[in-house]
């Protein structure tokens, strides 16, 4: 490969129209700080005060999104008996999944300039047992929609975990 000057490279609209690739941008931040922020609730919710104590990281920060949940999902489960706050875990947490299998589907997909339509096109699975897959447009709307899905579930979680009244704790 020849040396790219890449202070001077063009890469406008590569691979994709500039539009979709800020907003995809915009779903991988929006979904990094969901992420930290489902992995510090479950910290706070197992007593943990400091959150930048390094056995925060140590015990919870190794984990996988789904394991998060499930610990998350534990948690306000022991807890609800002394946290009636918390009854609406189960509705925040389907948010969550949502949310992710939001995310998954568009960056999961191998999106690219549809030449023909003009548009943007993803391959999808259509059949993950026979491994066939198909291509589908993509519009700005749906990925604004994501990154709308997934702030919608961190200010849920927020208000779950968050802005509980909590006798003795400053929240």
């Amino acid at each position: 490969m020849a040396k790219i000057d890449v202070e001077t490279l063009n890469l406008k609209d590569w691979p994709a129209p500039e539009a979709y690739l800020v907003e995809v941008g915009r779903i991988a931040l929006v979904w990094r700080r969901l992420e930290t922020f489902v992995c510090n609730s479950v910290a706070n919710l197992a007593g943990l005060e400091n959150l930048e104590d390094p056995k925060m990281y140590s015990v919870f920060a190794d984990r996988n999104f789904q394991e998060n949940l499930a610990l998350l999902e534990r948690l306000c489960q022991q807890q609800l008996p002394q946290m009636p706050n918390l009854s609406s875990y189960q509705s925040v947490l389907e948010k969550l999944s949502r949310a992710e299998l939001d995310k998954n589907y568009y960056m999961n997909g191998s999106m690219r300039s549809d030449q023909i339509e003009g548009g943007v096109e993803m391959t999808v699975w259509a059949d993950e047992l026979t491994g066939k897959t198909t291509s589908v447009p993509v519009r700005l709307s749906e990925l604004k929609k994501v990154v709308l899905s997934l702030d919608d579930a961190q200010h849920e979680l927020y208000k779950l975990v968050c802005a509980l009244d909590r006798p003795g704790r400053r929240v």
